[in-house]
């Protein structure tokens, strides 16, 4: 029992670990890292030509109810 409880601790800090890299590379990446994780994701981004509508696609999996499979119009903030 007692394992199982060490191993629970260990696989928590572990995962904090990893969130903490994670973060990290994120927050300390450049343009065109996050450019290419984007297109890794499979996320693609089409501004209207008058740049007031950007429209999103994914190809994300639908989990439950939680992500819509529909695709969304967000009114783009002016630059």
């Amino acid at each position: 029992m007692e394992q199982q409880v060490v191993g629970q601790n260990t696989v928590e800090m572990v995962r904090r670990s990893l969130e903490d890299v994670r973060n990290e590379n994120l927050d300390n990446a450049n343009f065109s890292d996050k450019q290419e994780l984007i297109a890794k994701l499979g996320i693609m981004v089409y501004p209207s030509e008058d740049h007031k509508i950007v429209r999103i696609t994914s190809k994300l999996p639908v989990l439950g109810d939680s992500l819509s499979r529909y695709k969304i119009s967000i009114a783009s903030p002016k630059l």
